[in-house]
């Protein structure tokens, strides 16, 4: 979804990844997307998952990361990869977020 939205153009999502870091309304804006768009798919999608609601916040992180380099600081390669190549490698990453077991707590060796 969020690439399909920076590929279009959509002017809402740059303001808002802009925003975001300094304005609460937008802060609160972002987390309402999460809360109200976002977590219901995957809640719906694994209903037996105890931790959805912290998977889907790394499958969050992850696409606007991804939006934040790719569409606002234009981060190249990322900004001049094919469409389907980064579908390719999100998808990757989103399967990982949802199948594999979430780490602990950190370590004291860290």
């Amino acid at each position: 979804m969020f690439v399909d939205v920076g590929e279009g153009g959509q002017p809402a999502l740059s303001v808002l990844l802009r925003a975001a870091p300094t304005h609460g309304d937008a802060t609160e804006r972002l987390q309402g997307v999460f809360d109200r768009q976002f977590l219901p798919v995957f809640r719906a999608a694994y209903p037996d998952q105890p931790d959805i609601d912290q998977r889907a916040a790394l499958v969050f992180s992850q696409t606007i990361g991804m939006a934040y380099c790719r569409y606002l600081l234009r981060l190249e390669p990322l900004a001049s990869m094919d469409k389907n190549a980064v579908h390719q490698a999100i998808a990757g990453v989103i399967r990982h977020f949802l199948t594999e077991p979430i780490a602990g707590p950190a370590s004291d060796s860290m």
